[in-house]
């Protein structure tokens, strides 16, 4: 048949911390976060989808996150390397700011006329960086690296096989590549126009011990196909070639099938029809997040019911207060957000200077980025904007308060739990119609009680209507405080 394949799709990896993931490839590469969701055979695992503004197919990487999986080994039976071009005259940029970030940068090697720069992600990810000329691909450019540096997307995916005789006939038979370029032990072979993007660089490598998939590796490589008619033509031509492939499988963004070429490495073949940022808001949903539609919801039916945003205090992750939304609202949406600042590994929601002493312009900042998340995660997951209810503890319940008195309009409703007075805004919000739950402990020595009578009084001040509710104890969250404040959502 005559081939459409015309590129790389995307090429899929595996991640052991979300977080680091996230604040490499968005915070030092400058690549979008175009999506997270789950794998889609693996549900208890995150998805994370890397590109350009839309996802668009040949700008993707992707990651399965496996927190505390076992380390992997480079080698026979999967793709090692993943290219990403560049400009012409960025690398001395690249290499100047991976130095900066403590990125392990190897030498610079000439494969094909081109300057390869390999460099290794947190959980030791080969990646390549390569200047091209002619590529036309914007990259993603609304990052902290200038648009003119952009990543612009994959460039090529190496291929070490210990026999080349079958994979290359694969290729060139079958799946429609041809040979551009040989030298000593590497062939590059090229789809469609042969642009960047376009290559698989097959290494010929007999010593090579087999791989073993898992956390630092790419899981597969996945070519472009236009359509589901084509995609369904290569299912027919190679199921005949007794490589055992799958049926399609409707990945939401595309359509896929699998299969292992004759060294082993995982193919897949994945539609161009629908790119990666299907269903989202171009702005970016950066943090990462669960998100849990209420029971028995739809789509169409998320709209009808509250949004509790869920904000844990130092040290929490997204996971922490799932169980105490589910007690307080257990017929909402909840959203529950990891905070994106470290201390001493501990992920918070806004710096400090000591403990009580908040970092104030870090603390503004991080709240107009969660007020603008909240209005992109309503219009990504389809919920009323007008319905959010934050529920927050200690660090988490800090940050509601100042989105309480710097984006008036963003919350319905608060739940405070152990909070202290963030900032005093120069000009008070109104927070007339503003319900907030104040739960405080007597004995409370981080948040201490004249803390907590100082911001019931600010809001109270600003027009909200404040229920403060005391517990004997201290800076712990108690069932009786977290009923109570059950009680009180549900009047």
């Amino acid at each position: 048949m005559t081939s459409s394949l015309t590129g790389i799709h995307h090429v899929t990896a595996i991640a052991s911390d979300p977080q680091k993931n996230v604040d490499f490839y968005v915070g030092v590469l400058g690549l979008r976060l175009v999506k997270q969701t789950v794998n889609f055979d693996d549900p208890g695992s995150y998805h994370f989808y890397y590109g350009d503004a839309q996802g668009s197919p040949g700008t993707l990487l992707t990651f399965f996150v496996w927190p505390g999986g076992q380390k992997g080994r480079r080698g026979l039976g999967q793709v090692t390397a993943a290219a990403l071009s560049v400009a012409p005259d960025a690398l001395g940029f690249w290499q100047g700011r991976l130095t900066e970030h403590g990125v392990t940068v190897g030498e610079a090697e000439t494969r094909f006329g081109e300057t390869v720069v390999p460099f290794y992600d947190p959980d030791g990810l080969r990646l390549e960086l390569v200047p091209t000329m002619g590529d036309t691909r914007p990259g993603w450019t609304a990052s902290s690296v200038p648009a003119s540096y952009a990543i612009r997307g994959v460039h090529a995916v190496t291929l070490p096989e210990r026999s080349t005789d079958r994979t290359a006939a694969l290729l060139t038979d079958t799946l429609g590549f041809r040979i551009v370029q040989s030298e000593g032990d590497w062939t590059r072979y090229a789809l469609g126009d042969g642009s960047s993007g376009a290559f698989a660089d097959m290494q010929t490598s007999p010593n090579q011990t087999p791989g073993q998939i898992a956390v630092g590796n790419i899981h597969h490589v996945a070519w472009r196909t236009p359509d589901d008619a084509q995609q369904e033509r290569w299912l027919r031509e190679i199921s005949g070639l007794g490589l055992g492939v799958s049926p399609v499988m409707d990945r939401d963004y595309f359509h896929s099938i699998y299969f292992r070429e004759p060294g082993g490495i995982l193919f897949e073949i994945a539609t161009d029809t629908q790119g990666a940022a299907k269903g989202i808001n171009v702005a970016d949903l950066d943090f990462i997040h669960c998100w849990v539609p209420a029971p028995s919801s739809t789509d169409a039916d998320t709209t009808d019911a509250d949004t509790l945003l869920l904000l844990h205090g130092t040290g929490g992750d997204e996971s922490d207060l799932l169980p105490l939304g589910n007690l307080l609202a257990p017929n909402a949406n909840l959203l529950s957000l990891r905070g994106k600042t470290l201390e001493g590994g501990m992920p918070r929601f806004f710096r400090r200077l000591a403990e009580g002493v908040f970092d104030i312009p870090d603390l503004i900042a991080r709240t107009h980025e969660l007020a603008d998340f909240v209005q992109s995660a309503s219009n990504a997951y389809g919920f009323d904007a007008g319905r959010v209810i934050a529920v927050g503890f200690s660090n988490g319940a800090n940050i509601t308060a100042s989105l309480l008195l710097l984006r008036p309009g963003v919350l319905h409703s608060a739940v405070l739990l152990h909070a202290m007075v963030p900032l005093v805004p120069e000009t008070l919000p109104d927070l007339a119609g503003t319900r907030v739950f104040l739960g405080a402990g007597r004995q409370d020595s981080i948040a201490p009680p004249d803390e907590t009578e100082r911001l019931a009084a600010l809001l109270r001040a600003s027009g909200a209507d404040v229920t403060l509710h005391w517990q004997p104890g201290g800076h712990g969250l108690t069932r009786e405080e977290a009923q109570a404040a059950a009680h009180w959502l549900a009047v």
